[in-house]
């Protein structure tokens, strides 16, 4: 993705494109990043990029903060080495959380940062993703999000395990 791409919308046909464009606008942003999907896997959240990007988000400001809610945390407590550290270093600045029972059937996946971008999944069984830079798109993300906050508890913290 160019990040001088600033089009309201964009369809990232895969998951590589995707996980490039979350990439590309964590290294511009500047305040928070809320992520919201199934589980670790389609964004590669223990990915070194990520990590990498994720870290120096949160560097930037004693004032970043990162909420990410999964419907499935588990994966993370033994295959995120990366994440656990960043969990810990950036803590409480860096929240992870695990949805409520009750709301694990909803599948729409969203990405918020910084209130000027939003990365959604229409269905997480679908391989695409849309970036979309539109403020009532944003603004319908952003009351998604808020209320799978209001559903979700603590995940238990990720950690490393046979290091």
């Amino acid at each position: 993705m160019d990040p001088d791409d600033t089009s309201a919308y964009q369809r990232l046909e895969d998951r590589a494109s995707a996980r490039a464009a979350l990439i590309a606008e964590l290294g511009q942003a500047r305040q928070e990043l809320r992520l919201f999907d199934r589980d670790a896997g389609f964004w590669d959240l223990d990915s070194a990029q990520l990590c990498a990007a994720l870290d120096a988000c949160l560097r930037r400001s004693q004032f970043t903060r990162a909420t990410l809610i999964l419907h499935d945390a588990s994966a993370l407590a033994s295959k995120a080495a990366r994440l656990a550290e960043i969990a810990v270093r950036f803590a409480p600045r860096l929240q992870i959380r695990e949805t409520e029972p009750e709301v694990r059937s909803y599948a729409l996946g969203v990405v918020i940062i910084d209130q000027a971008v939003v990365l959604r999944r229409p269905h997480f069984d679908r391989s695409f993703a849309v970036l979309d830079r539109d403020q009532t798109a944003i603004a319908a993300a952003t009351k998604l999000f808020d209320e799978l906050v209001e559903r979700s508890t603590p995940a238990p913290p990720p950690r490393a395990t046979g290091l």
